[in-house]
């Protein structure tokens, strides 16, 4: 930061270092909230279907309607996924550039 001769920081200046570094609390706090719940989703289909397969209720007692609305949640969350994976590599390359 450069001061204005006297040994004071420009006021600008420390406004912006203050916002670029609020920001990037910001884009930190959001990536590690990202991650929790994609880590949380993933325990949670995870879990749903080791618990429906042990149960033999995959196939077995399933209609066609039932069968084809698990694939659609299915591809639904690997969808969610896979938004919250490209948020978190945006995320990570705006931090390396805010650092930079």
């Amino acid at each position: 930061m450069d001061t204005n001769g006297d040994g004071v920081i420009d006021r600008q200046e420390f406004m912006n270092a203050s916002l670029s570094n609020h920001r990037e609390d910001e884009l930190r706090q959001t990536k590690f909230a990202n991650q929790q719940l994609v880590r949380q989703m993933q325990n949670q289909h995870s879990k749903c279907r080791r618990a429906r397969v042990k149960g033999g209720e995959i196939l077995e007692g399933c209609t066609v309607s039932e069968l084809e609305e698990m694939e659609a949640q299915i591809r639904e969350q690997e969808a969610l996924l896979d938004g919250y994976r490209r948020e978190n590599e945006n995320l990570a390359e705006q931090l390396q550039h805010n650092h930079a």
